[in-house]
């Protein structure tokens, strides 16, 4: 099953965004997503644990603490999925075997190059930038 967490969070704040001056409680956030209110909860938890998201007990306004150009994919990423690898080596293979014994450490190289790759360019993706795409895809 794919893991969408950055996905939704991205979704999460750019709704926020797009309905600032309207009441977000996490029932409506959770319709947009077509899940649960308690996962929602879950993410917008972990996006004000990151410093992206701001809320008042018993209000349901929630508010971005940085403009949308000032918060990268790459920060949405950190705050829901902390030090999490995009891939990983199957560490369980043969010690014994000239390929399954050297394997894990050999692609663990090339996993390492991919995801530094996949982070620089996360960093490159601004919210603003989707929520451009968003606005456009609207008008199309």
């Amino acid at each position: 099953m794919a893991d969408t967490k950055l996905c939704d969070a991205v979704h999460i704040l750019c709704y926020i965004e797009f309905y600032k001056n309207q009441d977000l409680t996490s029932k409506r956030l959770a319709s947009s997503l077509n899940t649960d209110p308690t996962l929602v909860r879950h993410l917008m938890g972990k996006l004000r644990k990151a410093g992206l998201l701001a809320s008042t007990q018993g209000v349901a306004r929630p508010r971005l603490t940085r403009d949308l150009g000032d918060i990268s994919m790459l920060d949405v990423y950190n705050a829901v999925e902390p030090k999490q690898e995009l891939l990983h080596p199957d560490t369980k293979t043969s010690k014994t075997c000239p390929v399954g014994s050297l394997m894990p450490d050999v692609i663990s190289r090339y996993y390492r190059d991919i995801q530094n790759s996949a982070e620089a360019r996360m960093r490159r993706v601004s919210l603003q930038d989707i929520m451009a795409d968003l606005e456009a895809a609207q008008n199309t």
